[in-house]
């Protein structure tokens, strides 16, 4: 016998699918603007919306609690393998934040399923505006940034900070 449909969880599942709707757009615009083909896309990410939801619905109405981890590390698992095939065919262009705002996206679903759509509207949005999108001119200077820091030797590095500075002595000690 069928039951009744509840409003509210046919509400929440949209609520997730909207979710990775707006980051799979994002996400479909980036890779458009950069010529880069990625791991996902706008039906990888409502997809796991998807995904998300259903484990949060079965974790909550069927006491499969169990269930949502279980989903969580198999999506991490996938994101993670389209990352290693993608690493190997352009090592370029690396980059974790679609992976993990996958991931995030899993979660944010099951997070709507458990009553806090509100919140998981927000974090959906801040998600879908945390790449370098947001910002690219900072992001390139804060990419270039971090690859002058890090091919910069330590013991220069020490001399560009003041205080690594001030406890050096002026000339060398010794004989």
């Amino acid at each position: 016998m069928l039951e009744p449909l509840d409003l509210g969880v046919l509400r929440d599942f949209a609520t997730a699918l909207l979710i990775g709707a707006l980051v799979g757009v994002e996400r479909e615009k980036r890779k458009a603007e950069e010529d880069n083909p990625g791991i996902a896309g706008l039906r990888t990410f409502i997809l796991v919306a998807l995904i998300g939801a259903v484990a949060g619905y079965l974790a909550q109405t069927a006491g499969l609690v169990w269930l949502l981890p279980v989903t969580v590390l198999a999506v991490a698992g996938q994101i993670l393998a389209g990352y290693m095939v993608m690493a190997r065919k352009r090592p370029d262009s690396l980059g974790l934040t679609t992976e993990l705002a996958a991931v995030a996206v899993c979660l944010l679903g099951a997070m709507a399923m458990f009553g806090h759509r509100d919140l998981a509207i927000g974090l959906g949005v801040v998600t879908a505006g945390a790449g370098p999108q947001a910002a690219p001119a900072r992001a390139r200077r804060q990419d270039r940034l971090g690859r002058r820091l890090c091919r910069r030797p330590p013991a220069d590095r020490d001399l560009h900070h003041p205080a690594a500075a001030a406890g050096r002595p002026a000339r060398p000690l010794g004989p």
